[in-house]
Parts: structure tokens; C-alpha cells; sequence
């Protein structure tokens, strides 16, 4: 039988607009676990060094929780400027055609240079 905290967290991927809704429970636990896994391994593993040069962020907009999580939060990985990009949609729809146009419009001069 599941912990109770991983039949919550199942329910909240099977349904709701996930892009895992589709999946099987077994399918769902196993990527559960993988991810518990890979985090673990992170925790374990040595910082990188910091990544120098500039970041190009997108950040979605609608339907944003209320958290501290932008792109500030990568400063410490960074050793130079970090350029935010808002986009008019939520999370999954970052890589739509509704959005696609206008990363590709941003990119192109940080591409070209």
C-alpha cells in the first residue's frame, strides 16, 4: 500500500491538467521514485562551477504560485547578467505555438551576436 502523502501526490498528477493524467498509477510511481532518486543524487553531488556568461530566462506568468521561485534563483549559478523574459501564459504552455514566436523573436539577437 502507498503512504498516503504518495496517493496526494498521484491524484494531483493523474488529474488537473497534467501532462501525466494520461499515465497509468504504476507508471506515475515509478517516475515518482526516479525523481526521488535524482534528487538524492543531486543532494550527494559536488556543486558545479558557477556558469560564465549570460542566462536568458523566460518566465511564465498566468497561474504563477505565490513562491519565491524566479529567475533570481539562479544568480548563484551565474557569473554574469541573468536577462528575464516574461511570457503571457502558465508553465506548460512555455512550449507552445502561443509562445514559441516570441522566444524565437527574443533569441535571434542573442544568437546572431
Amino acid at each position: 500500500q502507498m503512504p498516503q502523502e504518495r496517493e496526494e501526490m498521484l491524484d494531483l498528477l493523474r488529474y488537473g491538467n497534467s501532462a501525466l493524467e494520461r499515465l497509468d498509477a504504476s507508471t506515475i510511481v515509478a517516475l515518482l521514485d526516479t525523481a526521488k532518486h535524482n534528487i538524492n543524487l543531486a543532494r550527494q553531488s559536488p556543486l558545479p562551477d558557477p556558469y560564465r556568461g549570460q542566462l536568458v530566462f523566460f518566465s511564465a506568468t498566468q497561474n504563477r504560485p505565490n513562491t519565491s521561485l524566479t529567475h533570481r534563483m539562479w544568480q548563484p549559478f551565474i557569473e554574469g547578467k541573468i536577462e528575464n523574459y516574461d511570457l503571457d501564459c502558465d508553465h506548460a504552455g512555455i512550449m507552445t505555438n502561443h509562445c514559441l514566436p516570441e522566444i524565437a523573436q527574443i533569441l535571434i539577437p542573442h544568437l546572431a551576436g
